[in-house]
């Protein structure tokens, strides 16, 4: 079939443009010696309108017979299209192995994704009804005890399903992509004086602490307000609470500043400067300085300014403090 000689030809002819085919039938037979039904496997098929989808099997190939039904024995035939009045040219040989054994199917119960801390269950069966064997494809992620999961950080990680076959059925293997996110962590924030910052941490999971972060909570300044951040881990998606929070960033010595009444319209007091001149500069949400004004002890005309949530910074003897207010 792939060279020719001087008794069958070259399949697909000089430029391989010949419909050439090489098949094996298949034929079921009952125990009342019945035809059940055949089945065709191309051994070679030169027959496609694109040459190059042409072939020659080579190595090991599958033909399922299942749709044979129940038989007793099986009747294979050759036919090629290299024939002659004669009979077939084309050598008339075949190789089987593993005649008897059935294809065998893996399937999953188990989720595409879970969080950190939660439960993982995950069962797989086959169409076998023989046992299953899972194993991880990184074992610092997830690794089976027992059979049973046990996940050990967050991350990605392929689930392996394996059955190895038995005297009826072949060998099976399906994978499972599951991602392990992140837990969520809360960081809510108490006071801040200077770089000592009093916080607290709630939704760690499996008996952990805040021993298992890294890093050291810092507290940054920008146009936007202030900023929290430092504290990381490889299982924790932490988040910062800081709601009203009257943040000294400089100085050691609290100054006792707010705002009244808070929320407020039309006027607004700050209250706490003791006769000091304070700098107060007002930044909206979009982080844009909006006003810039000195003030004492007194009343302050807020209602050119659009309602909605404000940043103010006061700058008093040389310390700044940062405070959330609402105007209405």
């Amino acid at each position: 079939m792939k060279n020719g000689d001087s008794m069958a030809k070259k399949f697909g002819g000089r430029d391989g443009s010949d419909k050439d085919w090489f098949k094996l039938t298949a034929e079921g037979i009952d125990s009342e010696g019945k035809s059940t039904g055949t089945a065709d496997f191309y051994l070679a098929d030169f027959r496609f309108e694109d040459d190059t989808q042409d072939y020659i099997v080579e190595d090991w190939r599958w033909f399922d017979l299942r749709a044979l039904g129940k038989v007793k024995k099986i009747r294979f035939k050759l036919s090629s299209s290299d024939s002659s009045p004669y009979g077939m040219n084309t050598p008339a040989y075949f190789c089987m192995d593993e005649i008897n054994k059935v294809p065998q199917v893996i399937t999953w119960d188990a989720p595409d994704q879970i969080t950190y801390g939660d439960d993982l269950n995950i069962t797989s069966a086959s169409s076998a009804v023989l046992p299953v064997v899972l194993t991880s494809s990184d074992e610092s992620i997830l690794r089976f005890v027992n059979g049973k999961a046990e996940v050990l950080k967050a991350g990605p990680v392929v689930v392996v399903a394996r059955q190895s076959g038995s005297s009826k059925y072949l060998a099976a293997k399906a994978t499972k992509e599951i991602l392990i996110s992140k837990a969520r962590l809360e960081v809510t924030i108490n006071s801040v004086e200077g770089e000592s910052i009093s916080y607290s941490i709630a939704g760690f999971v499996k008996d952990e602490d805040e021993d298992v972060l890294e890093g050291k909570l810092v507290c940054n300044m920008s146009s936007n307000g202030y900023e929290f951040s430092g504290l990381a881990s490889e299982n924790y998606q932490i988040s910062y609470q800081y709601s009203g929070l009257n943040v000294v960033l400089s100085g050691r010595k609290k100054i006792q500043i707010h705002f009244h009444p808070n929320p407020a319209s039309g006027y607004i007091q700050i209250k706490g400067l003791n006769g000091k001149t304070a700098q107060a500069r007002w930044y909206n949400m979009n982080g844009q300085m909006v006003y810039n004004h000195s003030i004492q002890e007194s009343l302050v005309n807020v209602s050119h300014l659009a309602k909605g949530m404000y940043i103010v910074r006061l700058t008093v003897a040389g310390k700044e403090s940062l405070h959330r207010v609402e105007l209405r």
